[in-house]
């Protein structure tokens, strides 16, 4: 009798295989996770957001850029927009950024109902902001820019980003 007609000696292969296939697949789901985490982490938006706001000032630098009396959107306002850009922590999902009627740069987080964020700057170095973080709060004001992003907008930003990681089916 030959070892491969031996009943035992395919038991015993197909043991070893399924035990390949089960670390296989383990060290498979772990690569997957990991580069998932990583592409998600290492994903800096924050060059693309600075290049829309550029196109923004173009597009609006000028009086009634919208057909309906707008104000242009200034260098300063641009500048201001694009330091607060710099600002931002890279691991935040890229905010819509759109201009403002007023001559500002606005910056918007829409997370679905209820979770919402946007902050305005102009040319002033002050910033507006306002939302609704889906926890009841809703936190609003103006802040100056000065060496760092506003505390009240970085705790905003923070909760409204922490509340999306702790939702159901996130």
């Amino acid at each position: 009798m030959t070892i491969a007609a031996h009943p035992r000696y395919f038991e015993d292969l197909r043991q070893q295989s399924n035990a390949a296939g089960e670390v296989g697949g383990l060290l498979m789901r772990l690569l997957l996770k990991a580069t998932s985490h990583a592409r998600n982490n290492a994903t800096d938006w924050r060059p693309l957001a600075r290049a829309y706001i550029e196109e923004i000032a173009q597009e609006a630098g000028v009086d009634n850029w919208d057909g309906c009396g707008a104000k242009a959107v200034s260098l300063a306002a641009k500048e201001n927009a694009q330091g607060l850009i710099d600002m931002l922590p890279f691991r935040l999902k890229m905010p819509e950024v759109l201009p403002d009627p007023d001559g500002e740069i606005a910056l918007c987080w829409d997370l679905g109902p209820s979770r919402t964020f946007t902050v305005t700057i102009g040319s002033s170095g002050m910033l507006s902001y306002a939302g609704i973080l889906g926890n009841g709060e809703e936190p609003h004001g103006v802040e100056p820019i000065t060496g760092g992003v506003p505390k009240p907008v970085a705790q905003a930003l923070e909760q409204l980003f922490s509340e999306e990681q702790s939702s159901p089916g996130r």
